[in-house]
């Protein structure tokens, strides 16, 4: 750099230094949405079925309307521009609310939206005030069991009517609008079945808008030809080529200028595609792949082709598809993308303002929204998944198993006695999986080098044998089954590290039901002595080893859910492989996972735990000497099991991650660097994850997830995106790493004047100008 430069930075840094100026947070704070490549989950009010797009307050941004089924509510969320949204708004509906649409119901010129309620029998109108907010309902009687509401001119007056499916009376509901946001009294056209979608187009090419029905009980749909005055012909029906017809929606999807149509069907997992004749006939259908259980289909060219896609919305398997369509109305295999549970609906909208389309998906069981924001292929991001062939994937494990230097996973599948090892690449990607046959009914596995042969080995435990056993690395990545070792009943997982400091791998072992830690100090071959066991507390599942207290012992932490209250435990060392009796700090309830990082940056460890059922992650922090303090309990998604810490956003603030059973999710808390946290951001997993595990997978430096998924059986890695590297030397301060400039010295001054220890660049444990006069040598050196 220009000397001139680097003298005034340092009669800068000189300056500060000696007027003790005030800290100041410098560390670039980076969107936590983000970190991963998985769609962003909004919390929605309770059982949100239908989600609309518009916008709704004039900025420019589109915004979601969501009818709620569960809470009786519509949720408004306005949009902040960057594909985020603020806080939702609640306004009361009709009983049950199942379907919404948005239109200009008064001639005003304003977003306006309608809802169907599935058990009043109505439907609500909401008129829109023009600044994102909305007067009360006005209610119009429909027939009975409407599920879907759709706002178009039925009539050719260029007022806006309503076109409502009804199952239970089978039957369209059309309300004809009189221009004021009020609508005359609804007339009812008999459908096939249980008319659960309706769908309004031309198909006839007459200009008279016509209705599309499906009817779920029966594989058909409905077809009414208008007369363009409100009024309808008789219905003409046709087969499709999968069951349960669940949605519909229209298109040009063949590209000859007449609109078709695509049938969403639940039970086979497809979608049905009826291509039209002009005439307002429809030739027989064929089927399309999409996901398992589709719910929902939507038609938009999602990928700027020039051809018209299908997306659905699959409720069995918690996902969403993309169908790419070749443009003559065949198409390619499904792209499918993880949702919450239960996705039910589906709609489209930029939400970044990239001129890229973006979609959001409605969780019913889950109670969140699902943001997918598109790439620059004008896709989607996701995560990868590797099928493991035997489930249920009860615990993982990180590790080098095949010296190459990479990361490779190990997952514990419980009821085959199988543990999958899935050998790394370097790049993130991952090879298939081979399986090591351990023995019937697996709780966890690690990964240490247990004999000292520089191979990393495997350690599981065996809950109907009561026992541990060792899969013994040949080093080359495959194992031969090792010794096994008693242990008490339900032992549930395992730690490894020196306990005794004689520098040999030993195993510390919680056991759920005998309320004790085992210890079993190795003999350097990889055999161990007889256990020693420490009473600890009942309903333990995981063990960490880290010295809390300083003293350069080995310290022992787990959890314990069988007690009232609920605890986490701690075991100090002695250094002998002996602890002393368990202290028992109270957190939240069940608690399922635990671990350690230094979350104030005070060079103290402290500990981190995932509450089950309480939907907590209690956050104690460490007083240096062994003991603890609850620090905080934040808010977490439904059912968190396990937890990491690690720098996800690079800002060298650790952070935490945990998967959510019950959510099919994982959630990133960034930390503050002072032990609070920001409010979670949640991103859709596998089906019920289980076991989260943290490390750079891809090798640029930045901390990736790997998470099991016991109930569909296979790994998710998650890639980090934050575009964190590896800092190119100890002045590289502040991200962006890999180019040193003026925020890493004003990164390095924050530290200093914080008395940070990672500002003492000389490694003599005292803050002073030699710390100072080592960075700048470091700084004037540059990046290599």
């Amino acid at each position: 750099m220009p000397m001139h430069v680097f003298s005034s930075l340092l009669r800068c840094i000189a300056y500060t230094i000696a007027i003790g100026t005030t800290s100041f947070n410098v560390l670039a704070q980076r969107d936590p949405t983000a970190l991963f490549g998985a769609n962003r989950q909004l919390p929605a009010s309770d059982e949100p079925i239908s989600v609309a797009v518009c916008d709704l307050n004039g900025d420019g941004r589109p915004d979601l309307v969501a009818a709620n089924r569960g809470s009786n509510t519509a949720s408004v969320l306005i949009a902040t521009g960057d594909g985020a949204f603020h806080p939702r708004v609640e306004y009361p509906a009709g009983d049950q609310p199942y379907s919404v649409s948005i239109g200009d119901v008064n001639g005003d010129n304003i977003p306006d939206f309608v809802v169907a309620n599935l058990q009043s029998n109505t439907a609500s109108v909401f008129i829109g005030l023009g600044d994102g907010s909305f007067s009360n309902r006005q209610d119009f009687s429909v027939g009975v069991d409407p599920q879907c509401v759709v706002i178009r001119d039925l009539n050719n007056d260029n007022l806006p009517d309503l076109a409502i499916a009804c199952s239970g009376s089978q039957t369209a509901s059309v309300l004809l609008g009189n221009g004021d946001g009020t609508f005359q009294a609804a007339q009812e056209y008999s459908s096939y079945g249980d008319a659960v979608s309706v769908a309004v187009d031309d198909f006839n090419g007459d200009g008279a808008p016509d209705l599309a029905l499906a009817n779920r009980n029966i594989p058909q749909i409905s077809v009414l030809l208008g007369y363009g005055d409100g009024t309808f012909m008789q219905r003409r029906d046709y087969r499709t080529s999968s069951s349960t017809p669940q949605s519909l929606a229209t298109g040009d999807l063949n590209d000859d200028g007449i609109p078709d149509i695509a049938v969403a069907t639940s039970t086979s997992g497809q979608a049905s595609v009826h291509l039209g004749n002009g005439d307002g006939t429809f030739q027989e259908s064929y089927s399309v792949r999409a996901g398992t259980g589709a719910r929902y289909v939507s038609i938009f060219d999602i990928n700027n082709d020039d051809a018209l896609d299908l997306i659905t919305a699959n409720r069995s398997s918690n996902s969403m598809s993309v169908i790419l369509n070749n443009g003559d109305g065949s198409f390619l295999l499904p792209r499918e993308y993880a949702t919450g549970s239960w996705p039910m609906s589906l709609a489209t909208g930029d939400f970044n303002k990239d001129e890229k389309t973006d979609l959001v998906v409605a969780n019913s069981q889950t109670d969140t929204l699902s943001v997918f924001i598109a790439n620059e292929e004008g896709l989607f991001q996701s995560f990868v998944e590797y099928p493991i062939r035997h489930s249920v994937g009860w615990n993982s494990a990180l590790g080098d198993l095949n010296n190459d230097g990479v990361l490779d996973v190990a997952v514990a599948t419980s009821v085959y006695g199988i543990i999958s090892v899935l050998i790394g690449n370097g790049d993130g990607t991952y090879q298939a999986h081979q399986d090591l046959h351990a023995g019937l009914s697996l709780t966890s596995v690690s990964i240490g080098d247990l004999d000292r042969d520089g191979d990393f080995d495997l350690i599981f435990t065996k809950w109907l044998n009561e026992s541990i056993g060792i899969l013994v690395n040949k080093g080359d990545g495959s194992f031969q089954l090792g010794q096994e070792y008693a242990i008490g009943p339900f032992p549930n997982g395992t730690a490894i590290g020196d306990l005794n400091g004689d520098e040999i791998p030993d195993i510390a072992v919680v056991t759920g039901q005998s309320g004790t830690t085992s210890v079993l100090l190795g003999n350097g071959d990889g055999s161990f002595q007889p256990r020693r066991d420490f009473p600890s507390g009942f309903g333990s599942l995981g063990v960490v080893i880290s010295d809390l207290n300083d003293d350069g012992f080995a310290d022992l932490v787990t959890q314990t859910r069988s007690s009232d209250p609920d605890t986490v435990c701690v075991l100090l060392g002695s250094g002998d492989g002996h602890f002393q009796p368990a202290m028992h700090t109270q957190v939240g309830d069940n608690p399922h996972s635990v671990a350690v990082g230094d979350l104030n940056i005070d060079n103290v460890p402290d500990i981190i735990v995932a509450n089950s059922s309480s939907r907590t992650i209690s956050v104690l922090l460490g007083n240096g000497d062994g003991t603890f303090q609850l620090h905080d309990e934040l808010s977490a998604a439904y059912y968190p099991l396990s937890v990491a810490v690690g720098d996800f956003d690079g800002d060298n603030i650790p952070d935490i991650a945990v998967a959510n059973s019950a959510a099919n999710s994982f959630s990133i808390f960034c930390g503050n660097g002072n032990g609070s946290f920001q409010q979670r951001t949640d991103f859709a997993a596998g089906s019920s994850p289980r076991s989260l595990n943290a490390g750079d997978l891809d090798g640029n430096g930045s901390i990736d997830l790997a998470i099991a998924n016991s109930s569909s059986s296979v790994l998710s890695v998650f890639l980090n995106q934050s575009g964190a590297t590896v800092p190119c030397n100890p002045a590289d301060f502040e991200t962006p790493y890999g180019i040193l400039e003026a925020s890493d010295v004003t990164a390095y001054l924050t530290a200093y004047m914080n008395s940070n220890p990672t500002a003492d660049l000389n490694g003599d444990g005292v803050l002073n100008f030699f710390d100072v006069s080592v960075f700048l040598s470091l700084y004037q050196a540059g990046c290599p």
